[in-house]
């Protein structure tokens, strides 16, 4: 994280902190609005195995916690945890398409709002 910051820039680094907090936070919604106790575990679940190695990077680089070896999400060459968090982010879109809505939707503050208005 610190050698995006050297690389790209501080502003780069922070829209990339957006995202991930993006990701988390539809993760979370996701969770709340699923109906079915199964797909509310399994979206839960995956969540956090996007959200815990994220922060943990986050704090090792902010000092926080000792420097360990937690690739950070979809940016550092990390193999198996890329395909991981690939597999984790992929289910949590199937559980938001499979209860019948879409990410907008998932997202939004009210569930049975539409995302456009039908013309009559």
């Amino acid at each position: 994280m610190v050698a995006g910051c050297g690389e790209f820039g501080y502003l780069f680094m922070i829209g990339v902190l957006l995202l991930i907090a993006a990701i988390i936070f539809c993760g979370v919604i996701i969770t709340k609005r699923c109906e079915n106790p199964t797909a509310r575990l399994l979206a839960g679940g995956m969540t956090t195995v996007i959200a815990l190695p994220s922060l943990t990077n986050m704090f090792m680089m902010l000092g926080l916690l000792p420097i360990g070896g937690v690739t950070f999400l979809f940016l550092a060459y990390g193999g198996s945890a890329m395909i991981a968090n690939a597999f984790a982010l992929g289910g949590i879109i199937a559980i938001c398409k499979e209860s019948n809505s879409n990410i907008m939707k998932c997202v939004s503050s009210d569930p049975n709002r539409e995302l456009h208005t039908p013309q009559k």
